[in-house]
């Protein structure tokens, strides 16, 4: 069987925290902490950056400086900070009078943000490795106005204990903001343990016009039309071919024309808010009748086609769908001495929840 191993988790897929911890530069300039020779270089690939800048436009940094306030020499703290796509944004909102400290455990990241600072000219974006487990002894060394977690799973463990640890480091106005997934229902990877044998009927049902159906193989369609067939070979032999569609980034044009989601395709309303952004993605750089390289145009087919087969078999598939919980997080924040600003917020990203936090009295 050909299971292919690439998976999206659409907004971490590039917070690539590779685990690595040892000796690092504490709080130093970019050129500092580009210092030591990296075991491994990261660069992001024509497609990758691409789907990077995609990703920024996702979401709503003018709105989140604005609910804020970050203005002008604020020192603001982004851990997790993977690629250091928000750490840039973040650090030409606070000017050379501010600093922005991008936090990573991936002495592979810390590199490359501390190359990618130094060619975009941003000289207050200061990278540090830090260590995998509990509060690395840098976050005690300095004041922050606002802590960025966005996507940080790890924390998740231990979160009671490292936001009661982190407090002492927050200014007297300073705010946590907390950013995760609404749910994880975009892997571009169907298993074959989440996919019922209900499907076998429902795919056996579809017209031989049926895109859907077109998707199948010849083996495939043989299992589906022998009553004396096993249901779980059937259903095997159909995820395989789903999986192979979720791979083609041609798959989704299939259902899409004029750049308009199809109507017998119903969507929840961030899912909605994403394939319509997608498509307009798509559009805007003329990638809707073929892939455009460097445009992260790859990316989006693959998101699309997930959306398009999971909606269409939702009832065939145990999807495991990951939904923050909202009263757990406000609790173990409150837990560790902080408060809730405002309520719980979904307009920074499509597919992103965001809580803002600042010190209990």
């Amino acid at each position: 069987m050909r299971y292919p191993c690439a998976f999206l988790t659409f907004c971490a897929v590039w917070l690539l925290s590779a685990g690595c911890s040892g000796s690092a530069p504490r709080g130093g300039s970019p050129a500092e902490a580009d210092s030591a020779a990296p075991a491994r270089s990261f660069t992001p690939g024509p497609d990758q950056e691409g789907f990077l800048k995609l990703r920024l436009a996702l979401t709503d940094m003018d709105g989140l400086f604005k609910r804020l306030g970050v203005h002008p020499g604020m020192t603001i703290l982004d851990i997790g900070t993977g690629t250091g796509m928000f750490a840039y944004r973040f650090a030409e909102q606070v000017g050379g009078a501010g600093r922005v400290y991008a936090t990573d455990v991936s002495r592979e990241m810390i590199d490359y943000v501390s190359r990618e600072a130094r060619r975009r000219g941003l000289g207050n974006v200061f990278p540090v490795l830090v260590q995998q487990e509990g509060l690395d002894d840098f976050y005690r060394s300095k004041k922050f106005d606002v802590v960025f977690i966005c996507h940080v799973k790890p924390i998740h463990k231990q979160r009671i204990e490292f936001m009661s640890a982190l407090r002492d480091s927050l200014s007297d106005q300073g705010r946590v903001v907390v950013v995760d997934s609404i749910d994880l229902d975009t892997r571009y990877y169907l298993d074959p343990a989440h996919v019922s044998t209900d499907i076998v009927p429902a795919l056996a049902r579809l017209g031989d016009d049926d895109p859907f159906s077109q998707l199948l193989s010849a083996e495939t369609r043989g299992l589906l039309r022998d009553p004396g067939a096993d249901a779980s070979e059937a259903a095997a032999s159909a995820v395989q071919d789903m999986n192979a569609a979720l791979q083609d980034p041609a798959f989704f044009r299939r259902f899409i024309k004029g750049g308009r989601w199809p109507a017998d395709l119903p969507l929840a309303p961030m899912n909605r808010k994403l394939a319509r952004w997608l498509l307009s993605r798509l559009k805007g750089v003329s990638a809707l009748d073929k892939p455009a390289a460097g445009s992260g145009s790859w990316h989006a087919a693959h998101i699309l086609n997930t959306l398009i087969l999971k909606e269409r078999f939702r009832e065939q598939l145990i999807l495991p769908a990951y939904k923050i919980d909202e009263a757990g997080l406000e609790n173990d924040m409150a837990a560790a001495g902080y408060q809730r600003e405002g309520g719980f917020y979904d307009d920074f990203g499509p597919m992103d929840f965001m809580g803002v936090f600042s010190k209990a009295p």
